[in-house]
């Protein structure tokens, strides 16, 4: 009965952010400078994102742009998921939904990104402690980090911090 409760048969409509011609390209700009200071690796340059900032980049990722959309409450990064689910052991999830308000966890640790959901609540309750935890086990971030040129840029990341509603990257110098 779980499996019904917490689960949905299709995807939901997640919310879009619409940034106009003008603030894509302010975070183009943004995001190309960071991206030249990572390179370069010789001053110290931070990337500040909004959560729209994100909500914008992420709607320009085919894999993502309906699957995830984010909030920023003070230090904690919060959202929306719809996200397809695999079976889990004899736990026949596939072809099923989870859509959820979550939260998670973002670290970086010796190069590598780590998103993990913190906690997830679905149709106003908790999901099952069974559940969470399988999905506790799984790095969101994996996935983009198969691309070498992803792994190079984030091993170049001295930081990520969560602070003030922004989520600040911060660059390494060598």
């Amino acid at each position: 009965g779980w499996v019904r409760d917490y689960t949905d048969a299709g995807p939901a409509t997640l919310e879009r952010v619409e940034y106009s011609r003008e603030q894509t390209d302010l975070l183009q700009r943004k995001a190309a400078e960071f991206q030249r200071a990572l390179e370069a690796g010789t001053n110290v340059i931070e990337l500040t994102l909004t959560a729209d900032d994100l909500n914008a980049l992420i709607s320009t990722q085919r894999k993502l742009k309906d699957m995830l959309l984010v909030r920023i409450d003070n230090d904690q990064v919060r959202g929306d998921i719809s996200m397809p689910l695999t079976d889990l052991g004899p736990v026949k999830l596939g072809g099923r939904y989870l859509n959820a308000s979550v939260s998670f966890n973002i670290a970086l640790t010796n190069g590598v990104l780590d998103i993990r959901l913190r906690d997830v609540m679905v149709k106003d309750k908790p999901l099952p402690a069974m559940v969470l935890s399988e999905l506790r086990k799984n790095n969101l971030a994996l996935e983009f980090q198969k691309d070498p040129k992803t792994v190079s840029d984030i091993a170049k990341y001295d930081a990520i911090q969560i602070t003030n509603g922004t989520v600040v990257l911060r660059n390494k110098v060598v």
